[in-house]
């Protein structure tokens, strides 16, 4: 994957291709435990192809279907604030040589505050007055270690969670 990448794009997207085939395993774990994933999925799809086009053309109709696609996709599960994360951090890297400083950061509030605007309200008034239901929250260093085991197909054992947070 990381050759096809650098052969149709470039080195940057060549290493960016190898970071994300390493760790979609752990990423598709840990998100898959929840529901509301492959609306996650459908959504970032959706948001990615409005805000690409926004980008290319300005328009009013992409930048909604962005904002909607993005309130949705967190509404279906609360990491999708990740991918909104990533499209601010795509803009701030592909706009960077395109205009000035105050033309960059226009550009980019008026195209993710509503979305982000959301976000923090929606876990003022309703995630952080969540009870976590079902068993004890892990965190931590056991979680961690798992995460690292996994990545590198290790089995998910105390001693190997050690061995491949020692490789990691």
């Amino acid at each position: 994957l990381g050759y096809t990448a650098w052969k149709q794009w470039g080195a940057r997207e060549a290493l960016l291709c190898i970071l994300l085939t390493a760790t979609s395993f752990p990423i598709l774990l840990y998100l898959s435990e929840a529901r509301g994933y492959s609306e996650v999925m459908m959504l970032a799809v959706t948001a990615y192809v409005a805000w690409r086009q926004h980008l290319k053309s300005s328009g009013k109709v992409s930048l909604l279907i962005f904002w909607s696609a993005s309130i949705l996709g967190l509404l279906a599960q609360a990491t999708f604030v990740i991918v909104m994360i990533a499209f601010a951090l795509g803009q701030v890297a592909e706009e960077r040589r395109l205009s000035s400083i105050p033309r960059r950061a226009a550009s980019l509030v008026k195209v993710h505050l509503v979305p982000m605007l959301f976000a923090a309200s929606w876990y003022l008034f309703f995630l952080k007055n969540l009870v976590n239901g079902g068993g004890d929250p892990s965190g931590g260093w056991p979680v961690i270690g798992q995460a690292c085991s996994l990545l590198l197909g290790m089995p998910d054992t105390p001693a190997f969670r050690l061995v491949a947070m020692a490789v990691v």
